[in-house]
């Protein structure tokens, strides 16, 4: 009996493993998707802050993927990046002072 006790356990653990691993190779890819995007528009990595991966719950049991960069020179924004159908678009910059939402504010331009 014990000896399907410690199988169930390791192959639970291993199972576990496994679903960690590919979130977070998910959210690493994500990472990197953001970044190449930053590339092609033109910046380099030391003008922005790495990227952080934020989820937000939007509405009850919806739940958006989106990375947020800070650029030095304007540091009183976090932009928020989501993945489209399209690819990685800008979302949304948010006031860091007021902490309030800016959809009208335009993504940085190089």
């Amino acid at each position: 009996m014990k000896k399907y006790i410690s199988i169930i356990f390791v192959f639970l653990l291993v199972f576990i493993g496994i679903f960690w691993y590919s979130e977070y190779k998910k959210v690493e890819d994500f990472k990197n998707e953001v970044v190449e995007y930053l590339n092609k528009k033109g910046f380099t990595p030391e003008e922005y802050s790495p990227p952080k991966y934020v989820k937000y719950e939007v509405m009850k049991g919806l739940k958006v993927d989106t990375i947020e960069i800070i650029f030095y020179e304007e540091r009183n924004y976090t932009y928020s990046y989501m993945r489209t159908a399209d690819g990685i678009e800008f979302d949304h910059a948010i006031n860091e002072d007021t902490g309030e939402r800016d959809y009208d504010k335009e993504e940085p331009i190089k």
